[in-house]
């Protein structure tokens, strides 16, 4: 089974090379690596360039990854994931923002637990979150798919998905800017697709993203997406009064 990963970036000057460098440094490398970015003006695709040539010094099997640059400029987060998941034609997708980073042991555990159930459909990991400084480290685990009518029970960057579970519940809904990831999800649930926890942790996550500056947003997409998909309306009423309350 072989895997492709999207990276897409912004301004990411300052973390990428962290990004590239975990993914490029797995004993089982991808397929293919697609960055898509949305008009950097700090020298981040640079940035890009030089993380590759380092990779491809230090390893010369990087060299048979397909790598590729995408631009896409001024329409948001789940447009650029989708170019990016389009333009892989690997058996399973991996998505890894451009300020987070894998653990060694990813790709082996992740396709590992593909490999053992052909059914699987997104392989859902516990993430470590850290500080911009890197100075605390907090694990998040995935909660029980029978929350999804009031919360996102798992965290997107802890998702690996099959390749043919997009081509059968459909790509990231571009409409929702902060919460996409919600509603791909829960469609999914809706739709049956199998979820296989793991118990390792293979991915960390630096805080300070989108979804963070932007509550009010994220707290409007994630109750507009329960309430399209929850077969009991109040429940999403309920979860969004409260979020309200603790100013989540």
């Amino acid at each position: 089974m072989n895997y492709g990963v999207v990276t897409i970036c912004r301004n990411s000057r300052s973390t990428i090379a962290r990004t590239i460098a975990s993914v490029l440094g797995q004993p089982r490398l991808p397929e293919q690596y697609v960055f898509v970015d949305g008009g950097s003006d700090d020298g981040t695709v640079a940035e890009i360039e030089l993380a590759l040539g380092r990779a491809r010094a230090d390893r010369p099997d990087v060299a048979s990854v397909d790598v590729r640059v995408l631009n896409q400029v001024g329409e948001g987060i789940p447009a650029a994931w989708n170019l990016g998941i389009e333009a892989l034609a690997t058996d399973a997708v991996f998505l890894l923002n451009s300020d987070d980073w894998y653990d060694d042991c990813c790709s082996e555990s992740v396709l590992t637990a593909f490999e053992r159930n052909p059914e699987t459909g997104i392989v859902v990991c516990p993430v470590r979150f850290w500080a911009p400084d890197a100075s605390v480290g907090v694990v998040r685990h995935p909660k029980s798919t029978r929350l999804f009518p009031v919360l996102m029970p798992m965290l997107h960057p802890g998702c690996f998905v099959r390749r043919t579970v997009y081509e059968e519940v459909g790509l990231f809904d571009a409409q929702y800017r902060i919460s996409a990831d919600y509603d791909f999800v829960y469609r999914c649930h809706c739709r049956g697709v199998l979820f296989q926890p793991l118990g390792d942790v293979v991915v960390n996550m630096q805080l300070g993203g989108l979804a963070g500056r932007s509550r009010v947003v994220a707290r409007r997409e994630t109750y507009d997406i329960a309430c399209r998909h929850a077969r009991l309306p109040l429940l999403p009423w309920f979860a969004f009064a409260a979020r309200m309350v603790l100013g989540r």
